[in-house]
C-alpha cells in the first residue's frame, strides 16, 4: 500500500484483519472491495483474481539449532518448544493434520491468536513457531528470524487468494490497485498470510 501511494498519493486505504471466512464474507457483502486471504476451498460468488500455493514454515531465531536448514520435518521440530496459533488458523489446521498423519503430538508452550505474540516469543528465545512466509518476510530480510519450510505431505494444502465479488464492476482506482497487487505477488513469488480485507477510497489531494 505504501509503494502504491508513491504513484497514487491521493488514495486512502481501510484495512481490516479477519479470519479467512470473514474476509470472503466481507467481499460477498460488499463491505470490502478486495480480500486477501488464505483459502482451502472455492467460495461461491467470489472471483479469484490471483492464486498461488502457499507452504507452512517453521520460524526460529538465526542461532537456533535448526537454523542451518532450508526445510525441516515434523520429527526434527518435535524435540523443541513450540508456540502455535489458535485452532481456527489455517496454518495451525494444516500443521495439526500433518501431525496426525505422522502420529506426532506437539504440546505447545504458548497458543495465541496474535502472531505478534508468537513472533516475540521466538525472538526472545522461546523456541519455534509456524507461519506463512509473507508473515515474517520483513523480519527474514532484516535477519531477525530464519524460516524453514516444513517438508510434510499436505503442508501446501492452502493457497493465497486475492478475491473480489463476482460480476461486480469495481471502481477504477480499485482496479488499478488490484492490477498492482497481482503484479507485486507475481514478481515476488509472494506467499501472503495474514488474512485481510481491504476497502479503498479516493482522497482529495492536499493543496
Amino acid at each position: 500500500m505504501a509503494t502504491f501511494r508513491v504513484q497514487y498519493p491521493g488514495v486512502q486505504f481501510l484495512l481490516h484483519a479477519a479470519s479467512p471466512t470473514q474476509v470472503s464474507d466481507a467481499v460477498l457483502l460488499g463491505e470490502a472491495d478486495i480480500g486477501l486471504t488464505y483459502s482451502r476451498a472455492a467460495v461461491r460468488g467470489i472471483r479469484v483474481e490471483y492464486r498461488q500455493p502457499a507452504g507452512v514454515f517453521a520460524i526460529m531465531r538465526p542461532d537456533h539449532a535448526l537454523a542451518k536448514s532450508r526445510s525441516v520435518t515434523l520429527a526434527q521440530m518435535h524435540p523443541f518448544p513450540i508456540a502455535l496459533s489458535s485452532a481456527d488458523n489455517t496454518v495451525r489446521q494444516l500443521f495439526d493434520v500433518a501431525c496426525s498423519n505422522r502420529g506426532l503430538v506437539f504440546e505447545p508452550v504458548l497458543v495465541s491468536n496474535r502472531f505478534e505474540a508468537l513472533a516475540n516469543f521466538v525472538l526472545h528465545g522461546g523456541g519455534l513457531a509456524i507461519a506463512g512466509e509473507i508473515t515474517v518476510r520483513d523480519r527474514l530480510q532484516r535477519g531477525e528470524l530464519h524460516a524453514a519450510e516444513i517438508r510434510e505431505r499436505g503442508m501446501r494444502g492452502r493457497a493465497v487468494e486475492v478475491q473480489t465479488l463476482a460480476d461486480r464492476t469495481l471502481p477504477e482506482v480499485v482496479r488499478t490497485f488490484l492490477d498492482f497487487l497481482r503484479k507485486q505477488f507475481s514478481e515476488a513469488g509472494a506467499r501472503p498470510t495474514k488474512s485481510s480485507a481491504a476497502k479503498e477510497t479516493r482522497a482529495r489531494k492536499s493543496t
